[in-house]
């Protein structure tokens, strides 16, 4: 600095850094992409699956986990009998749902009617008669997921964009705190 000169401020000792600018950005990136993350994992492991179709009297052998269920299309839903057995012929208890779960893919509605309590993943025989003719059979939506994965996503959006918001607040008034401090100092060669 020259006698007489304006204090010239140095970019580089201005306090807080300006690295925390792109740790800001890496909150709100993060945040987001963790928010996508959950609202797709709520989606999918909620949503259930119906991966074996089969015909009215029809009787499929397929490999079931414990809490499955029976679909039927939304346009055809009536009395359904469903009868599902366990490889070695013992019944296994099948009920209505108390909920009512219609989900759609490719331009298609099925609605769960049935839940089958399946005690171990294994092969189960499957029969089912009724109003309509298609059935599918697979795992059984689990609202719970769903909204632990949409509340997630939520939550991970709100820390990562209201942190990140935060911090370069926070960071823009205390540097342009400093840079007025730091210009208020006397100036010239007096100072020690």
């Amino acid at each position: 600095m020259y006698p007489g000169t304006p204090n010239a401020i140095d970019p580089a000792e201005v306090r807080p850094r300006r690295v925390w600018f792109v740790v800001a950005a890496l909150c709100i990136v993060l945040g987001v992409a963790l928010g996508a993350v959950m609202l797709v994992f709520g989606i999918t492991t909620g949503a259930g699956s119906r991966d074996k179709r089969f015909g009215a009297g029809e009787t499929v052998t397929v490999s079931l986990k414990p809490d499955a269920a029976i679909y039927v299309p939304e346009e055809s839903y009536g009395g359904v009998n469903c009868r599902v057995a366990s490889a070695s012929g013992q019944a296994v208890s099948v009920t209505s749902p108390d909920y009512r779960f219609t989900t759609s893919s490719n331009g298609e509605s099925w609605r769960v009617v049935r839940l089958v309590h399946v005690p171990t993943a294994g092969e189960y025989r499957v029969t089912c008669d009724g109003v309509g003719g298609l059935y599918a059979v697979g795992q059984a939506p689990r609202p719970s997921r769903f909204v632990i994965g949409i509340l997630s996503a939520i939550g991970f959006f709100m820390v990562g964009i209201f942190g990140g918001v935060a911090t370069v607040i926070v960071v823009a008034v205390r540097r342009n705190r400093y840079r007025t401090r730091f210009a208020a100092r006397p100036m010239g060669p007096h100072v020690l």
